[in-house]
């Protein structure tokens, strides 16, 4: 088995804890409540999985579902709460950033479809780097072709980008989940600004911003898991640079909130050009966020 890009934390568990968050947008005609959840790290396998799994992948999967387990229960058992909590809050949209689940089992990806389904709120998912891969063939050609299309079905089609748009604002899901960004994808997202309306940005692993870097390096033994800018993933890539530019640079923006994952931990910031982003903590530990966009 060769060894995974990223580690396990165990840490104490606690229950389900929102954090609040609100912002205000110059020209809406109504207000919002957006449901936040990232890096719950599902770990769930069918019987047939259990048995019939190569044994590495198998030691491998039933370790990531102890690393997020509180007392016997994997962190599976949150996911209809979270699903009920929402609904509490009376989210207008269900946003979820990646990690949702830790590795893509058919145990997994049912329970996750069946959840968004069934909770009858409208949803945006984009993937994050556990989604879609096992640790023994992580990120592959091979991990893509097989697993990625399972998603396109709660991408609206394209686990690259998706949006929902209202009539005044659009929430844009872009897939970060390789540490970067494709042309593709860029030129889908800058297509949104024809429609000339703000825009709040979801993705799973934050831009890079110096005032974060050392949280995350004591949070990742010294990694910084944020992406462009000088310091981040592929910052000289030349399509990870012309998002991070027109996202975390440009004064005029559409965009004017980015949500975030990956980073397990809450953190609020402020870009360079003055847009709030927000990391929030890990569901498998109870953390997550209601986002309330009023009028500004």
């Amino acid at each position: 088995m060769s060894s995974p890009k990223y580690d396990t934390h165990p840490e104490a568990w606690h229950g389900i804890d929102p954090a609040d968050f609100e912002v205000k947008i110059k020209g809406l005609t109504r207000d919002y409540t957006f449901f936040h959840l990232t890096d719950l790290h599902m770990g769930e396998l069918t019987p047939d999985e259990a048995t019939e799994m190569p044994d590495e992948r198998r030691a491998y999967a039933r370790r990531r579902f102890e690393d997020f387990s509180r007392e016997g229960q994997g962190a599976a058992a949150l996911w209809n709460d979270y699903m009920s909590r929402a609904k509490a809050e009376g989210a207008d949209l269900l946003l979820l950033t990646g990690d949702i689940i830790d590795f893509p089992s058919d145990a997994n990806v049912k329970i996750l479809k069946d959840g968004i389904q069934s909770s009858g709120i409208p949803t945006l998912y984009v993937v994050g780097n556990h989604d879609w891969s096992f640790a023994d063939d992580y990120h592959t050609p091979n991990a893509e072709a097989l697993h990625r299309p399972k998603f396109a079905e709660i991408c609206y089609g394209d686990p690259c980008i998706s949006w929902v748009e209202y009539e005044d604002l659009i929430v844009c899901a872009v897939d970060d989940s390789r540490d970067r960004v494709v042309k593709d994808t860029v030129d889908k997202f800058f297509s949104l600004y024809e429609k000339g309306k703000p825009i709040i940005l979801m993705m799973h692993v934050p831009l890079h911003v110096d005032s974060m870097e050392a949280d995350t390096r004591a949070c990742w033994q010294g990694r910084n898991l944020t992406m462009g800018g000088i310091a981040g993933f592929y910052g000289d890539d030349p399509h990870v640079k012309r998002f991070y530019e027109a996202v975390a640079l440009d004064p005029d923006t559409p965009v004017k909130l980015v949500v975030t994952g990956h980073l397990h931990f809450h953190h609020e910031d402020i870009l360079p050009n003055g847009i709030p982003q927000i990391v929030t903590d890990k569901g498998y530990t109870g953390g997550c966020r209601v986002i309330r966009v009023g009028r500004e």
